[in-house]
């Protein structure tokens, strides 16, 4: 079972990834949390990037990400399709449908989907949950947690972003199955509304 976990830089999405590793680790599943960028080689690259410590064209972006994502899925032993073989559940801070949101602003929604194709057919998350926060407020939490902002990390492209994810909600629900919370309430009231959801679909034996 893999869950993604998606929302903008600052939504709080890291926050409630650890928070349903902890709750779901508790109730006696084997967890694995993980994120992308991956800690793989294209993953670094990716962070090197968002820092500013290298530059790179969106395209060169977009594809390091699929290539990133390939890595994350199939690696062994430290991989999506490893770790669900091993009967853990898999808790990813970001997954496809980020790159759908991201890199769609730059690229176009139908390039970054036909970019990520064979990655989706790998391997598709059993429920994305979607925290959708005002960038303001996102912008907000960055600036009080960080002293520089990463790319991508500007109020103009957080809200292209926040437009591009609100334009395809449809199209992503139905297609790619996800499941959209808001971020609309404290972090306490969020992390019970995200268990009540991941039960809803999966039922008690999960915990």
């Amino acid at each position: 079972t893999t869950f993604g976990i998606i929302g903008s830089n600052g939504s709080g999405k890291s926050t409630q990834a650890k928070r349903l590793a902890q709750r779901l680790s508790a109730a006696g599943r084997a967890c694995w949390l993980t994120a992308e960028p991956s800690a793989g080689p294209a993953g670094k690259l990716l962070r090197a990037i968002f820092s500013h410590q290298y530059s790179a064209d969106d395209r060169v972006i977009a594809a390091l990400f699929v290539a990133d994502r390939f890595d994350h899925i199939l690696q062994a032993p430290d991989g999506i399709i490893a770790k669900q073989q091993s009967n853990s559940l898999v808790i990813s801070d970001r997954y496809y449908l980020s790159s759908y949101a991201y890199q769609g602003v730059h690229l176009g929604l139908e390039t970054v989907m036909r970019l990520n194709a064979d990655c989706v057919a790998l391997c598709r998350p059993d429920l994305h949950l979607f925290i959708d926060t005002d960038p303001e407020i996102c912008l907000q939490r960055i600036a009080e947690t960080r002293a520089s902002l990463e790319l991508y990390e500007t109020r103009e492209n957080l809200l292209q972003v926040q437009a591009q994810i609100h334009s395809s909600q449809l199209a992503l629900e139905m297609a790619q199955q996800a499941a959209l919370d808001s971020a609309r309430s404290n972090a306490d009231q969020l992390t019970a509304r995200i268990h009540a959801r991941v039960k809803q679909v999966y039922g008690d034996k999960l915990g």
